[in-house]
């Protein structure tokens, strides 16, 4: 059935203590617009069923700042968010006292203000909109939806909407009864004795909070009848659900049917703790129950009266199932007698055990202590415990063999390959063991050669293989090792006499070889010397300039040497060369004031020595005299004095045999100097910056050095 309602006035500002209707007002500036509607025809929102329609007349109120719009079939409310409550509400005529009255209408909340924290959605009985009946309370939520709270007094969840769905309400009043029921989507959210004077037919919304963008409600299909009978105030009431099996604690997994005498009712239910309504669960086949669940249901028939919620828990006690014994140690071969424990991971659990063969039980043997095994024994374990399963049933067995293998034998030395005979001796840790040999391929048995006194290995490849046997017990492994014995050697590297340096005088450098029989080959061109090169017979004159001699050694059978080299510097001008001695020595150098650069090249001959130069005013006899000195210290390092302590801005290690050119920056005024160090075929380093002289000097006119060793030569001083 359609029933068209025509929407007599409407005002799109309002203000909203001032209402059109309440006071009998004639409105103004009508504007009249036709909803064509029909009845909402879900089996749960059927509700004006049986009641007759009623052509009742709605206007369109709003506050001030409110917008609406004619829609399709109804009405746009646009509230926006401002300081206080903004109101929109679709207003119909004076109830009447005598008839109940039912109102429908298709909402959809179609925009959630930004950060908006209420919207309450109304129904309103009454004459002033500061005093309605509010059946909905406030509904908060966010931008895809809110939740419906039941009345203004309470917080419980009754339904809720989401952004862009359509949902159906359903409003009856009772004058009779004096009560007011509403119903989202056909389920009752709430009932409420109404305020008393006269009664309007309203519903509508309110908007607080701080936000941006508007609350949009579209209402639709909006109608209303009269004389019904109101839900709860009569008809049939769907009978109680029934649980089978009853609630109750079982010892395994549960399959609960649900059941309702009512032919045709429809079963809802939850197991989540929350009141079973017609938006929950459909029942259709037994439910699972694998723990402890509480089963709620109601019944539903459209028509009547929705059914009471009945109740039941079930507790799933499964009892647990106690845990397998386990032995220690494991079972096994031994090679002498075991003391077996039994141990089981269940508290309070105890052990059964047999060693006869036979299947434990309860009636068995109780574990309490170690088992003593001393021959070939399976032992057989369950555990059980008051109130669980028994556990399952294990097993060990033991094989005690006192027989022992023999230990393999050991060759000394190893195999490998020697530049000499050997004499392979052969051992074996069992006592009394006797060991068989072979050296031809075989396999060594007990008809095998017996070991007494080591074998001799004195050229090419030998295999060893060896057992060792002893009466009553296993014999040994095999044991196996190779002898090649190899009478190539290297040839040592050639020697140099004397080691290369910086020399004053021509020197005449002779080669040697600690190989006898070898051959010398030499060089003095750059060239790697080979067998090609020229062979050494005597001394070599190196009589200036700086010379360099390759040397190898060979002989005929054997490997030949690795190149030796050595470099030799010649030099007889730029100051001439000096040798240290073991105590300071003192020569005449130009005299300096203010600052001076001293340049030098020192040459160490010998390994772990400590020596010194440096410049001193006045010749001197002692290396506390001197001014500024650098040191070759002992652990291969060169240092320089700052004040009375020797240190080195960075680590330059120094060799015998090689060349150091040192470059010494003084300023006789500050009293420091720094060190400059060009180590051989490197670039200059910094040894020292700024460093305090040992004792103060205005002028320094004298060079001096000394030597542990005495084999420290300086050449071309100059400053």
């Amino acid at each position: 059935m359609l029933v068209l309602l025509a929407f007599r006035s409407m005002k799109t500002t309002f203000d909203i203590n001032r209402p059109q209707l309440s006071l009998g007002r004639t409105t103004k500036s009508i504007a009249a617009f036709a909803l064509t509607c029909g009845l909402f025809t879900s089996a749960h929102a059927q509700l004006g069923s049986g009641w007759t329609p009623d052509n009742e007349t709605y206007i369109a109120q709003n506050s001030s700042g409110t917008t609406t719009t004619a829609i399709s079939g109804g009405f746009e409310f646009k509230i926006p968010v401002e300081t206080g409550l903004c109101r929109a509400e679709m207003r119909g005529n004076n109830l009447p006292s005598s008839s109940t009255n039912q109102w429908q209408g298709l909402g959809t909340l179609k925009s959630f203000p930004s950060g908006a924290n209420k919207i309450c959605m109304h129904q309103v009985f009454g004459p002033e909109p500061s005093t309605p009946d509010l059946i909905l309370d406030e509904a908060t939520g966010g931008p895809t939806g809110v939740e419906i709270m039941s009345l203004e007094q309470s917080d419980a969840v009754e339904a809720s909407i989401s952004v862009g769905v359509q949902f159906q309400m359903n409003t009856i009043y009772d004058p009779v009864g004096n009560l007011i029921s509403i119903y989202v989507n056909g389920t009752l959210t709430g009932t409420k004795v109404p305020n008393s004077g006269i009664h309007y037919n309203k519903f509508g919304q309110y908007v607080s909070a701080s936000g941006a963008g508007p609350s949009t409600f579209d209402w639709v299909n909006v109608q209303s009848w009269s004389g019904g009978t109101a839900p709860g105030s009569g008809g049939t009431t769907v009978a109680t659900p029934t649980f089978s099996p009853a609630g109750g604690t079982y010892t395994s997994a549960q399959s609960v049917t649900l059941s309702d005498s009512t032919s045709g009712a429809t079963i809802y239910y939850t197991t989540n703790g929350t009141t079973p309504t017609t938006s929950s669960t459909v029942y259709s086949g037994a439910i699972a129950v694998n723990s402890t669940t509480t089963i709620e249901a109601m019944a539903a028939k459209s028509g009547d009266n929705n059914s009471s919620v009945a109740s039941a828990t079930y507790t799933i006690n499964i009892p647990a199932t106690v845990a397998t014994p386990t032995f220690s140690p494991a079972g096994g071969t031994y090679t002498s007698a075991q003391s077996v424990t039994l141990s089981d991971s269940t508290s309070g659990a105890t052990i059964y055990y047999t060693t006869d063969g036979t299947t434990p039980t309860t009636s068995s043997t109780v574990y309490s202590g170690a088992i003593p095994v001393n021959s070939t024994t399976t032992i057989e374990a369950m555990a059980a415990k008051s109130g669980d399963n028994n556990s399952s049933v294990a097993s060990a067995t033991y094989t005690i063999n006192t027989v022992v293998t023999v230990a393999t034998p050991t060759f000394s030395p190893a195999g490998g390959t020697y530049a000499s005979a050997q004499s392979v001796t052969l051992s074996d840790s069992t006592s009394g063991a006797t060991i068989y040999y072979t050296t031809n391929g075989t396999t060594p048995t007990t008809s095998s050669a017996v070991y007494s006194s080591a074998i001799p290995v004195s050229s090419g490849t030998v295999t060893i293989e060896a057992m060792a046997a002893k009466s009553g017990d296993t014999n040994s492994s095999v044991a196996s090792a190779t002898y090649t014995i190899s009478t190539v050697v290297t040839v040592a590297t050639p020697t140099f006499s004397p080691a290369g340096g910086t020399y004053t005088s021509a020197q005449s450098v002779t080669l040697s070889d600690s190989t006898s029989g070898a051959t010398i080959y030499y060089t003095t061109n750059g060239t790697t010397p080979t067998t090609s090169s020229t062979v050494y017979s005597g001394a070599i004159a190196v009589s200036s300039g700086t010379v360099t001699i390759e040397a190898m050694a060979a002989k005929s059978g054997d490997t030949n040497s690795s190149v030796a080299s050595a470099t030799y510097t010649i030099s007889t001008g730029g100051g001439g060369c000096q040798t240290a001695a073991g105590s300071w020595t003192s020569f005449a150098a130009t005299s300096r004031t203010g600052t001076l650069t001293a340049t030098f090249d020192a040459t160490p001959h010998a390994s772990g020595i400590t020596a010194f130069i440096g410049m001193t005013n006045g010749a001197q006899t002692s290396k506390s005299s001197a001014a500024w000195v650098v040191k070759f210290h002992s652990t291969g390092d060169i240092q320089a004095a700052n004040g009375a302590s020797f240190t080195a801005g960075a680590t330059i290690n120094w060799v015998s045999g090689s060349t150091y050119h040192f470059r010494v920056v003084a300023n006789l005024t500050a009293g420091t100097y720094s060190v400059f160090v060009t180590p051989p075929g490197q670039a200059e380093q910094t040894l020292a910056t700024n460093y305090a002289f040992q004792v103060a000097a205005s002028t320094l006119d004298h060079w001096g050095m000394q030597d542990t060793g005495a084999s420290l030569v300086v050449c071309n001083f100059a400053d």
